[in-house]
């Protein structure tokens, strides 16, 4: 289930889903210093950003995608192979 953790509007609510889930993806062009995304995976989620911004600077080259091509193959993968459900 995907779910966009921007629209909610609890923090409680968003901070269940982040606990909840296995990945977490950026798509962002602007981003200060990716909290957001250290947080999901501090909560555990694997991190999926693209290789721009502070990324590079926090996550593994393993994280990053740099077209749409390589973010739905990144996705395919942890679907796949780390998630077993496919």
């Amino acid at each position: 289930q995907f779910v966009p953790v921007h629209y909610l509007s609890l923090y409680n609510a968003a901070n269940a889903y982040i606990k909840s889930a296995d990945v977490a993806v950026s798509t962002a062009r602007h981003e200060f210093y990716g909290l957001s995304m250290l947080e999901a995976s501090t909560c555990g989620a694997f991190p999926i950003t693209p290789k721009r911004l502070s990324y590079p600077e926090l996550f593994p080259s393993e994280c990053m995608y740099t077209t749409e091509r390589a973010l739905v193959k990144k996705l395919r993968h942890f679907v796949r192979y780390v998630c077993n459900i496919f």
